[in-house]
């Protein structure tokens, strides 16, 4: 497993062609719809995007983002996958930790995921919606309706 991180860190040193760009290269068991050119956020403002996703020979994805606005991160800053809008788009969401260790240039950080408190609150509300709407009740009432006289016409068709 080393020695596939160990080439991995040595290819992208030497491919990369954006060499004043600090680079972080994150390892995840799931993207869960992290695609490339989605963003990394701090606090709502875009600072960074991923350039590169693939699959190591351990089955483990190796995702490389490139910060422009930043290049310094406590080690202790979390680095999540979460939804950024109703729609599912991902983004690498950063929360700053308050450690005086820094993360170094193209340094290895397990990226975990969560689920994002706006998809949460929003299914909460559609399913109030549906759940205390009366024209939806009507609809789900004469759907009912519908289904028992269909099942009294097939019986007198059968007669």
């Amino acid at each position: 497993m080393n020695k596939y991180l160990l080439s991995l860190f040595i290819f992208l040193s030497f491919s990369s062609c954006s060499d004043n760009k600090f680079q972080i290269f994150f390892e995840a068991e799931n993207t869960n719809g992290l695609i490339e050119g989605n963003d990394v956020i701090l606090k709502g403002v875009t600072i960074g995007e991923i350039i590169n996703i693939n699959l190591n020979k351990a089955n483990n994805i190796n995702i490389i983002v490139e910060f422009d606005k930043l290049k310094s991160f406590p080690i202790d800053s979390k680095f999540i996958i979460e939804s950024s809008d109703l729609f599912g788009t991902k983004v690498i969401s950063l929360e700053l930790g308050s450690d005086n260790e820094i993360i170094k240039n193209r340094e290895i950080i397990k990226l975990s995921v969560q689920e994002s408190e706006n998809i949460e609150f929003f299914n909460k509300i559609v399913e109030d919606f549906m759940d205390n709407n009366p024209f939806i009740k009507s609809i789900d009432s004469l759907s009912i309706q519908l289904e028992e006289l269909n099942k009294k016409l097939d019986k007198q068709s059968q007669q």
